[in-house]
């Protein structure tokens, strides 16, 4: 082959190689395909796990205890769909690289992996008891639906106020912002105590606590900080408004 020829060759696959690289790294750097990927295996293992435990249970189908096990499945399923929805068509955003490893590699599996499993193999009788109870598995259901409800209506409430171009530059203080500066993190760790209730087991009850610990010592503090320098009527809405639980904290 002429020197010209395979010059020719080796330009297109380096050509082929950079475009590759190129793709892959936009790809990771915007992550929501592969979180995607991502929460698809990790949701159905949680998923294959506790049907089995269900179907091992010996129960039959109307126990409570088959219930249980049913709903958490429906939970994650749920809370899967929620987040697509939120991040393909409410609030489309890219993910960056450091969330996509720390909530795809690294938060995601191990919350749902210890709900799974801790679930049948460190159950504790006491919580279990009353997670499988009609007043335990109401508490469970209600904390699950309200914490759902505070995450995802307030990042529309504020999406919806910032789309009308006369409140360009302002500050939303309304709907559920008016009862906490950080509705939507105080909807997640009452979402996932709820979860983590119903598992029937203490151990699960790291995730609402590690939760709220990276809230209040790491997430809070570095976004108030940009919030002071960016709005100007934010000291007077600190003032009134509590940080993360509704009136109180």
């Amino acid at each position: 082959m002429p020197e010209k020829n395979l010059k020719s060759a080796h330009a297109m696959r380096t050509n082929k190689t950079a475009t590759f690289a190129s793709h892959l790294y936009r790809l990771l750097m915007t992550g929501s395909h592969l979180l995607v990927v991502v929460g698809y295996v990790v949701y159905v293992l949680y998923g294959v796990f506790l049907w089995e435990w269900n179907m091992s249970s010996g129960g039959g189908v109307q126990s409570n205890e088959t219930v249980r096990g049913l709903t958490l499945c429906a939970f994650g399923v749920i809370y899967w769909l929620r987040l697509q929805l939120m991040m393909y068509f409410m609030l489309p955003r890219q993910i960056a690289l450091d969330e996509l490893v720390a909530v795809g590699f690294i938060f995601q599996p191990l919350i749902h992996g210890s709900f799974g499993y801790c679930s049948q193999h460190f159950a504790h009788t006491g919580l279990t008891n009353f997670a499988t109870s009609d007043v335990g598995f109401l508490v469970a259901l209600v904390m699950y639906i309200v914490g759902s409800v505070f995450n995802t209506l307030s990042e529309l409430q504020r999406t919806w106020y910032k789309a009308k171009p006369c409140n360009k530059g302002k500050l939303y203080t309304g709907g559920l912002y008016a009862w906490s500066r950080h509705p939507n993190y105080f909807g997640d760790v009452v979402l996932f105590s709820g979860w983590a209730l119903l598992t029937g087991s203490w151990v699960n009850f790291w995730v609402p606590v590690v939760m709220a610990l990276g809230f209040v010592f790491h997430h809070i503090p570095d976004m108030e900080i940009y919030m002071r320098g960016r709005y100007k009527e934010w000291p007077e809405y600190e003032r009134k408004t509590k940080s993360l639980i509704p009136f109180l904290f």
